[in-house]
């Protein structure tokens, strides 16, 4: 469980870095394309804390549906 928690962290700051490697070797690509690059990072954000948080906040309330 440990060992998991550590490959995904390091795989996480790998894609991380990744992304930005290429972000910052073409300038020109992250000039055109900011703000959908932003917008995809914001909808990734919101979407997996919302995926999160809605199965257990249903299991609290029968009504958080309705709430959301």
């Amino acid at each position: 469980m440990e060992a998991e928690v550590i490959l995904y962290g390091v795989l996480a700051g790998l894609a991380t870095l990744l992304g930005s490697f290429f972000i910052l070797k073409n300038k020109k690509f992250a000039k055109t394309h900011i703000a959908g690059l932003m917008s995809f990072a914001v909808g990734v954000l919101l979407g997996a804390s919302f995926l999160e948080l809605i199965p257990e906040s249903i299991e609290l309330n029968q009504n958080a549906l309705i709430y959301v």
